[in-house]
């Protein structure tokens, strides 16, 4: 009996990377990134996270969206933040938020078995590149 079209096969799935296959934890990065801050900027951290995000958002997007790379972000993040890290120190910090759901890479490890898969993301390049290379499994 043909199939309906309501009752297509499924032949493919798609994942998303952040929160999905990699778990992200901002305030790890932000710990990480506190000792290096003014005093000022520390404060404000503390004090009060949404504006402290304000401060980071256009970079942010800018870089997420490809209109700047990362040596340009990080340039733009040393003033707006006021420190002075080497580009591989800051890096290693803002790349530091991501972990790995092994449940979820488990579970897409299996699926890859019977159904094509698919990775999207809205994530930057540097947190790409960064995934790929301390987790692998993630690209099953």
């Amino acid at each position: 009996m043909p199939q309906s079209t309501n009752e297509r096969e499924i032949t493919d799935i798609l994942f998303d990377l952040g929160n999905v296959l990699v778990p992200l934890h901002p305030d790890t990065a932000f710990r990480r990134l506190l000792p290096h801050l003014p005093l000022d900027k520390a404060a404000l951290l503390r004090r009060d996270r949404l504006a402290f995000l304000r401060l980071l958002h256009e970079p942010k997007a800018a870089l997420e969206t490809g209109k700047i790379d990362f040596p340009e972000f990080c340039a733009r993040m040393s003033v707006i933040l006021g420190v002075s890290l080497p580009i591989d120190e800051f890096r290693s910090i803002w790349c530091s938020m991501f972990s790995m759901d092994p449940e979820m890479i488990e579970l897409g490890e299996r699926l890859s078995t019977r159904y094509r898969t698919w990775l999207a993301s809205n994530t930057s390049r540097v947190h790409y590149e960064s995934i790929r290379e301390r987790f692998p499994r993630v690209l099953f």
